[in-house]
């Protein structure tokens, strides 16, 4: 019954109703959605995922400044799914922390790849704090070394609302391989100012 009411709270708040009654029909919703996230692992491993570029534009001279990383999973059967479904999951699971190490790799390598093509493009990735907090991810983005300084990691602001000192001195370790910070979503949050400015960000 718990469960059952669980899913009827989430289908709500997906829907932005302020209540609704479980039914059948969401509940095979919510197991075809289960069935689907149980897939994950083996679509990270089978490299499922499809990465997409969204430029950035720089108003003053009109050129591509940048360009943001978006990832969407492409399922052999549901087609494309987008990371509203997959990454609050992934996000919860120790799924996330191979997930992001299998990005970053993704998107260095098509970089090279441009830049042996004459283009020259900073690429913006999604970071979860919870993979800065990780020292696998750490030591494993490191190992690119001269290739980080045309990367630029975007961290959401609801995500800064605790363990600010250790972030601190995981993006300044970062910032020395040349890896920029952008503040993603400011003022969605509550994060107190004076807190965020004490951290490196480069940009909103």
């Amino acid at each position: 019954m718990l469960q059952n009411a669980e899913i009827a709270r989430a289908y709500a708040r997906k829907n932005l109703f302020s209540y609704y009654y479980f039914n059948k029909n969401i509940n095979k919703l919510y197991d075809k959605k289960l069935s689907i996230l149980n897939e994950l692992p083996a679509a990270i491993e089978n490299n499922q995922f499809l990465l997409y570029f969204q430029p950035k534009v720089d108003f003053k001279t009109g050129l591509i400044s940048s360009a943001e990383v978006l990832i969407r999973w492409i399922h052999p059967v549901e087609g494309i799914i987008s990371p509203d479904l997959f990454m609050p999951y992934m996000e919860k699971t120790n799924l996330i922390n191979t997930f992001t190490k299998t990005l970053v790799k993704s998107s260095l390598e098509i970089q090279e790849k441009w830049k042996s093509e004459g283009f020259h493009i900073k690429l913006a990735l999604n970071i979860p704090v919870t993979c800065l907090k990780n020292k696998s991810v750490i030591d494993n983005i490191k190992n690119y070394n001269e290739n980080l300084k045309d990367l630029e990691f975007e961290i959401l602001e609801r995500n800064l609302i605790e363990d600010f000192e250790e972030i601190h001195l995981i993006m300044e370790q970062l910032k020395k391989y040349g890896i920029t910070f952008a503040l993603d979503d400011f003022g969605t949050s509550f994060s107190a100012v004076s807190y965020l400015r004490n951290l490196p960000f480069d940009k909103l």
